[in-house]
């Protein structure tokens, strides 16, 4: 199982160092404005993601569980069956 989290954690980093490499060339185009980011550019998103953690918590805990127990299940059937 270890593995298979692995390989999946590999191909979406693969997937991900792909697509930065593709947009690279368009980003450092002649003629583009490079944006600076600094941290109290994201004090409104942390505010938000704060502020609604009480709600998307219980909401993410439940869709992580509806993984485990749909990729678990049949795990058990197969092993008393």
């Amino acid at each position: 199982m270890l593995e298979k989290i692995k390989s999946r954690v590999f191909e979406v980093c693969v997937t991900t160092g792909a697509i930065v490499a593709m947009s690279a060339p368009k980003a450092f185009a002649a003629g583009v404005n490079q944006v600076t980011l600094v941290s109290t550019d994201f004090d409104n998103m942390m505010a938000t993601i704060t502020g609604n953690l009480p709600v998307l918590l219980p909401v993410g805990l439940t869709i992580m569980g509806v993984f485990v127990g749909v990729s678990m299940i049949p795990r058990l059937v197969y092993k008393f069956f």
